[in-house]
């Protein structure tokens, strides 16, 4: 399957910024996911082509160890304890994007295997926020929205 350089733009992981209420009390999350995703479901992108932006920089404490120097070494050689800078992205394997994993079950598209269409998003912040901003921009189908766990974070959401 060769995708087209459209339908590869669309298959960018990214994020977009959605937000509740009004000025003082303003409050907002950032949905991962991808390009057309996020469109899909009514959200702008932040739409860059760089890892830079698409990514999360970590800082990560390393602690000091030993290591072997060849197969069969006993003594081994000390490595000191540092921090260092991870550099994390999304990739097709797995899910390195920030926040919490939700799923979206569109519930008017059944799949072959039974059971119902579903959209996976990360949200980094508060998942209430988000669950404000949806319920009031809901898509065009009927759906619901699923934790990692399973559990349904509120009941249908009626089509708009």
């Amino acid at each position: 399957m060769t995708l087209t350089a459209q339908e590869q733009a669309k298959l960018v992981k990214t994020y977009a910024t959605v937000s509740i209420g009004t000025a003082p009390a303003v409050q907002s999350v950032k949905v991962w996911g991808t390009v057309g995703l996020l469109q899909f479901l009514g959200m702008t992108p932040v739409q860059s082509g760089t890892l830079a932006d698409n990514g999360l920089d970590r800082t990560v404490t390393r602690r000091s160890h030993n290591r072997s120097r060849w197969l069969g070494d006993r003594t081994g050689s000390s490595v000191n304890g540092n921090t260092a800078i991870q550099f994390v992205y999304p990739s097709r394997k797995g899910n390195a994007v920030p926040g919490t994993p939700i799923k979206i079950v569109n519930l008017s598209q059944k799949v072959p295997t039974g059971g119902y269409r579903k959209y996976t998003l990360s949200v980094e912040g508060d998942i209430g926020t988000f669950i404000a901003w949806y319920t009031s921009h809901a898509p065009a189908f009927p759906s619901k929205i699923i934790g990692k766990t399973g559990n349904a974070y509120v009941g249908t959401i009626p089509a708009d």
